[in-house]
C-alpha cells in the first residue's frame, strides 16, 4: 500500500520586497510609506510565503501578511 501524502490547505499572502536600490536604514520608511511593492503568494504559512517571494523575486522579503480571499 502506497503512503498517502500529507495534503496542505494553501492561503493567499501579500509580500512586501525591497529592491535593491533601497538602503536598508530607509527600508522602515518605505514600507511605512506605501513605497515597497508587493507580490501575491500561495503558501501553506507564512514562513513559506516568505521563501517563495524571495525565490520568485530574487529580492528580500520585509515582511508578509495573510490576505483572507
Amino acid at each position: 500500500m502506497l503512503p498517502i501524502p500529507h495534503v496542505q490547505t494553501l492561503h493567499s499572502y501579500r509580500a512586501t520586497v525591497v529592491p535593491a536600490e533601497v538602503a536598508a536604514e530607509d527600508v522602515e520608511g518605505a514600507a511605512a510609506a506605501g513605497l515597497l511593492r508587493t507580490i501575491r503568494v500561495r503558501a501553506p504559512h507564512a514562513s513559506h510565503a516568505v521563501r517563495a517571494a524571495r525565490h520568485v523575486t530574487g529580492l528580500p522579503v520585509n515582511h508578509v501578511e495573510r490576505v483572507e480571499d
